[in-house]
């Protein structure tokens, strides 16, 4: 079970390698950020956002709960950008391993077979 979770972290490295740094930039970009919004309405200190609930109730927030709350997002998304490149170093940690891994067998193969046939890989005839 293991190794074929391993194997598809490193079949799709590349992806989570993207969508890693795609969330810590936007992540930044949340927490950075210094315009607070209310649908597509810029907020100031002391605004407050009306919107409609799940219940079609109103919901009001404050300037300062809606900078919270594109704060936290933010700090979220940091993190699973994070836990994503984490994956994706694995990846390539476990892909890198695993070339080179096969590198040395393959130079112990030939090495194998130099000894077993001479250095020009084929037996050489008895000579008289």
């Amino acid at each position: 079970m293991l190794t074929g979770v391993l194997t598809r972290i490193v079949k799709r490295r590349v992806a989570f390698l993207i969508v890693g740094l795609m969330a810590v930039v936007l992540g930044v970009i949340l927490v950075s950020a210094s315009t607070v919004t209310c649908g597509n309405d810029t907020m100031r200190e002391g605004d407050v956002c009306l919107i409609t609930g799940e219940d079609d109730s109103p919901v009001q927030t404050t300037y300062e709960q809606e900078k919270r709350g594109a704060e936290r997002g933010g700090r979220v998304l940091i993190g699973a950008g994070v836990v994503g490149l984490l994956i994706a170093g694995a990846g390539f940690a476990v892909a890198t391993t695993g070339r080179l891994r096969d590198r040395r067998g393959e130079r112990e193969r030939r090495e194998e077979w130099a000894r077993r046939y001479g250095r020009s890989g084929r037996e050489e005839p008895d000579q008289p």
